[in-house]
């Protein structure tokens, strides 16, 4: 019997993760051919360099993969669709633990309040729910499908894809998204809390955004079970694993950061500002999400409704008094709590002084917020209620894959724009070379002073989504140009002053002109980037 059981659930499971893995191609599929964003493109010509930084980002374990992959010369963006399938493999692993943990709250449903410790009550609840209805009943249908519809919401949506913008990242990234998975799944269900304490440690050490978000599944996961109210038990377990996130994330960054100064490196991407500049960022960041998630998706103000219209059902449960003013307030403080959790987590990771611009994968987590919210709502909210509810879960996702396949297509777009002024590039210098005799050795370049982050024909860029490259690391996209068979990493000099200030300085290009922007002199390129 317990064999059968077993078979039934490895299925089951197995199932899922089709599923899952289904829902992943259809929005990041097209990302199966190789592209690359500044950082790949550098790993592609000097990839210790690359490697080398991890450790003053805090990314230890990262680095340790990475260098032993580099020692038996690996390199990553090199075998870019191995580790795009281990990074999507991994990611659908990840989603069925997280289901696993939200199949629960439809458990919860209708259910007094309950005791958090033991696993029996919960497994006693499903085997009665079980015997209840039946495996293709209307309702586990439509639960499965909002199910699918909601926790795809996690990993498929705009701000997701700039992990695409990094194929070598893929092993680290994806491995910490199991484990932050794998961590929650064992602290609120299994109650394993020692065992999640260490593998949050070891996501951190891999990545450390996700591990922000793991105190919402967490909080979530103990409202409905307590009959979606949030109780004295609830805040204080939730605000100590909230804690212990923020310290594990932000001890890390912490960790690596003075190692950084220790060395005299500098690490990227910290400006220091005052608290009204953080709030002031952190209000328009929430516009910018709420209108066109970053301007990654059609301005139709979609996440300003998911929330909107999961909270007007709130509203009237709460005032036909279907819905308990204590549930009604408790989802509210929870969301709100969730969505600053999130911004937060800049603040976590690059400390209170230090607070910069979000980037789009230190910020997917809102839809984690708006995912949760959705489905707390749906399970406390009437029949029809949860029929909108399921209709707005469907669209929100069919819209971030169709937006997740234009910024796809975007992104080679741009890749392609890349390589070509590159390659015309490289032509002058093979005409400078036949012309002249001489062969070019060093290569120094800079850009001019407005030089755009994107291409005109790029509608959805964000952070580093779909940035101009180029811009970036010239130097790299020369030399992969030239398919690896030219320069070398001694060829990079840095630009004389007195070549930029007579033929540079205040110069404002919109095209590429090869006559105007690169400059031969002996065996030397200096050469502005538009």
């Amino acid at each position: 019997m317990k064999d059968s059981i077993h078979l039934q659930e490895y299925k089951r499971q197995a199932g899922r993760w089709i599923v899952n893995f289904c829902l992943l191609m259809t929005a990041f599929g097209g990302f199966l051919r190789d592209g690359f964003g500044a950082d790949a493109a550098g790993q592609h010509v000097m990839a210790r360099i690359n490697i080398n930084r991890w450790p003053y980002n805090g990314r230890f374990l990262a680095y340790a993969l990475n260098d032993l992959l580099d020692r038996f010369g690996i390199n990553a963006v090199f075998h870019y669709r191995i580790f795009y399938l281990i990074f999507m493999v991994n990611c659908a692993l990840s989603l069925c633990i997280l289901q696993a943990v939200l199949d629960r709250f439809f458990l919860f449903e209708g259910k007094e309040k309950t005791e958090s410790s033991g696993a029996y009550a919960v497994r006693e609840m499903q085997q009665q729910k079980a015997q209840a209805e039946s495996l293709w009943s209307r309702d586990r249908i439509t639960r499965q499908f909002l199910l699918y519809a909601l926790s795809g919401l996690f990993y498929i949506n705009g701000l997701f894809t700039e992990n695409f913008m990094f194929p070598e990242c893929f092993l680290s990234f994806s491995l910490a998204y199991l484990l932050t998975s794998l961590a929650a799944y064992l602290i609120a269900v299994r109650e394993k809390k020692i065992i999640g304490v260490l593998l949050l440690l070891a996501a951190s050490l891999l990545y450390q955004a996700p591990v922000v978000a793991v105190p919402l599944f967490l909080i979530s996961y103990w409202m409905m079970q307590n009959g979606g109210e949030i109780t004295r038990k609830v805040l204080f377990r939730g605000g100590a694993w909230t804690f212990v996130c923020l310290l594990l994330a932000g001890g890390t960054t912490k960790i690596g950061g003075m190692l950084a100064v220790k060395d005299g490196q500098l690490v990227k991407g910290v400006n220091p500002t005052g608290l009204g500049q953080v709030i002031s960022s952190t209000a328009r960041n929430l516009m910018a999400f709420g209108t066109s998630g970053f301007h990654l998706m059609p301005p139709l103000f979609l996440p300003l409704l998911s929330w909107g219209i999961p909270l007007c059902l709130l509203l009237y449960g709460w005032h036909q008094k279907k819905i308990g003013r204590r549930s009604f307030c408790s989802v509210l403080f929870a969301e709100v709590f969730f969505i600053l959790l999130v911004m937060s987590l800049s603040i976590a990771v690059y400390q209170p002084s230090h607070y910069a611009e979000v980037t789009p994968r230190l910020m997917y987590g809102m839809y984690a917020a708006q995912m949760l919210f959705l489905m707390m709502t749906y399970l406390l909210t009437e029949s029809r209620g949860k029929h909108l509810l399921l209709c707005l879960s469907a669209f929100y996702l069919c819209i971030q894959i169709v937006a997740c396949n234009t910024i796809m297509m975007n992104h080679y777009i741009s890749n392609e724009e890349d390589l070509q002024v590159a390659r015309e590039a490289y032509a002058q210098i093979q005409y400078y070379e036949q012309k002249t005799g001489r062969e070019i050795k060093h290569i120094a370049w800079c850009t001019d002073t407005n030089c755009e982050n994107r291409y005109p024909n790029v509608y959805y860029q964000y952070g580093q989504i779909n940035e101009r490259v180029l811009s970036q690391t010239a130097y790299c996209m020369l030399v992969m140009a030239t398919d690896y068979q030219r320069f070398t990493d001694e060829a990079l000099v840095p630009m004389k002053a007195e070549i930029y200030d007579q033929y540079f300085k205040g110069k404002n290009w919109d095209v590429f002109l090869p006559q105007e922007q690169m400059i031969f002199q002996g065996d030397t390129l200096y050469w502005c980037i538009y």
